[in-house]
């Protein structure tokens, strides 16, 4: 193939012309007919797709098949072509997401110098939060990605992708889209292409602002939803998960950074396994309970290090104090999101309300939150 590569912008939306204005309208500012905006409006009941259009996308209706941002994504491949003689690539973005300033330039130097391959942009939380478990929420994330993340890329290994910011080259994506299933796409595409060989790199150069869930509510939908999608993962792909496990180190730590969630839950389980293990050293188990013991001080210990020190870097950047006093509350949220995966018969959990709901509670019929 010759040529620039060529750029796709994608933003795969079902109901969301709330936020869908204010991202097109940065977009088309920041793209400058340099690449092309594709908006696939999925099973849509209010007004994205008329939005998008007036906003300059290319705007793709899709009314059949089961709804979920997999399988709009693997239509997508098949309803646009892949340009002749070049090679393509596609940067996949939430509706409500922005980029920040350099972005574009940043991808297009390292797409134009990669003939293909799979990279997870730096995301941003958005800095001010209605509720100080939003902050805690962000503080993980950001941990997550300025810590365990560049430990991974120092060692060759994997990071996961994160639903917005993914930059893939559409050779490889067309590899797997047929095979999306689950709840949790980003979790899904992560698990096939490094089950297929590939390797997800970090480009935290290039970032995008990811606006967290604005209430409790928001954020106990999107967790559930990630719940029931580990479930789904390990249930439609176990050959894959097996393939990834073979890896080794790299693997195991990027099934762990899919499955091992929420670290709320597994930190004060290792706490509480740390002396059962010790007790099984001392009770003939020796170096097996003793190593145990030992391995779980260890990751525990870094654990704890790694978040007070990204809580105390998040304050300064912030400015934002995320109360971690809060914590208990933060595990809270998580049995209120696991309860709600269990017991919710809805499909697709929203961070925001549908539009049905939003009218509703407009009118007063809904009590807030």
């Amino acid at each position: 193939m010759t040529g620039s590569p060529e750029l796709s912008l994608l933003i795969l939306a079902r109901d969301e012309a709330d936020v869908l204005a204010g991202t097109l309208r940065a977009l088309q500012q920041q793209v400058a007919g340099s690449c092309s905006i594709h908006v696939v409006a999925d099973h849509c009941r209010d007004e994205t797709a008329a939005l998008a259009a007036r906003a300059g996308a290319r705007v793709h209706l899709r009314t059949g098949g089961r709804p979920g941002k997999g399988p709009a994504l693997d239509w997508w491949l098949q309803q646009v072509p892949p340009p002749d003689g070049r090679r393509s690539w596609l940067l996949v973005l939430d509706a409500d997401s922005q980029l920040a300033p350099q972005t574009l330039e940043i991808v297009r130097r390292e797409i134009a110098r990669t003939p293909e391959g799979v990279y997870q942009l730096g995301l941003e939380p958005n800095a001010a939060f209605t509720e100080p478990l939003m902050a805690l929420a962000a503080v993980s994330e950001w941990v997550e990605q300025r810590v365990y993340d560049r430990a991974r890329a120092a060692l060759g290994w994997p990071v996961r992708l994160r639903g917005t910011g993914m930059l893939i080259s559409r050779n490889l994506l067309e590899t797997v889209a047929g095979s999306l299933r689950t709840q949790i796409e980003d979790a899904e595409l992560s698990l096939l292409l490094v089950a297929g060989g590939a390797r997800i790199r970090p480009l935290r150069e290039a970032v995008v602002i990811d606006p967290k869930p604005a209430d409790a509510r928001g954020a106990a939908s999107q967790r559930a939803r990630w719940l029931r999608g580990q479930a789904q993962l390990l249930q439609a792909h176990p050959g894959a998960v097996v393939r990834v496990l073979g890896r080794g180190s790299a693997g195991f730590s990027l099934l762990s950074s899919l499955l091992a969630k929420p670290r709320s839950f597994a930190f004060p389980l290792k706490c509480i396994l740390i002396p059962l293990a010790l007790m099984l050293g001392r009770a003939g188990w020796g170096w097996t309970g003793w190593g145990a013991a030992a391995l779980l001080t260890l990751s525990a210990s870094f654990e704890a290090i790694a978040f007070l020190a990204g809580l105390a870097v998040y304050r300064r950047r912030a400015h934002s104090d995320p109360e971690p006093r809060r914590l208990p509350g933060y595990f809270l949220l998580w049995l209120r999101s696991l309860g709600l995966a269990l017991i919710s018969r809805e499909g697709w959990l929203r961070t925001r309300p549908a539009p049905a709901e939003r009218t509703l509670r407009d009118a007063g019929g809904l009590p807030p939150g």
